[in-house]
């Protein structure tokens, strides 16, 4: 005599073995895709990461995007191109200001996904735990 496999729980003849092991299978690969999902799904809230007050802060934007970027630059320049010594650093042109603002732009930006991938690396050691 052969046992009849039972979808359903309650019946004499479910086969316990072969539903755990499928529950278990499908309950892994849902948190997988949920872990997979979900650092480019998490909400991004602008105000925590910029100093401006409410209503300004696609103002403030504008202004970080232009300063931040041209004081990186320049602050570049000063370090590494003049030595750190003030006299050479006025013998530079300056009249290529996007050249300068280019220069910090590339570093911010270099930065910023430096930070990105740092975040990511944290949320898989901290999603691992769980």
């Amino acid at each position: 005599m052969t046992m009849k496999t039972v979808n359903n729980k309650n019946s004499l003849y479910y086969d316990y073995e072969n539903s755990d092991v499928e529950d278990y299978k499908n309950q892994m690969k849902k948190v997988r895709q949920k872990k997979i999902e979900s650092f480019g799904k998490r909400e991004l809230d602008v105000s925590d990461y910029i100093i401006a007050p409410e209503g300004w802060e696609g103002l403030a934007l504008v202004v970080y995007f232009i300063f931040i970027p041209y004081g990186v630059g320049l602050l570049f320049l000063y370090s590494f191109i003049a030595g750190w010594i003030f006299s050479d650093f006025l013998i530079l042109d300056f009249g290529s200001t996007f050249v300068v603002w280019a220069i910090g732009y590339e570093i911010v930006a270099s930065l910023i996904l430096f930070w990105i991938l740092i975040v990511y690396l944290k949320f898989l050691k901290r999603s691992s735990k769980n």
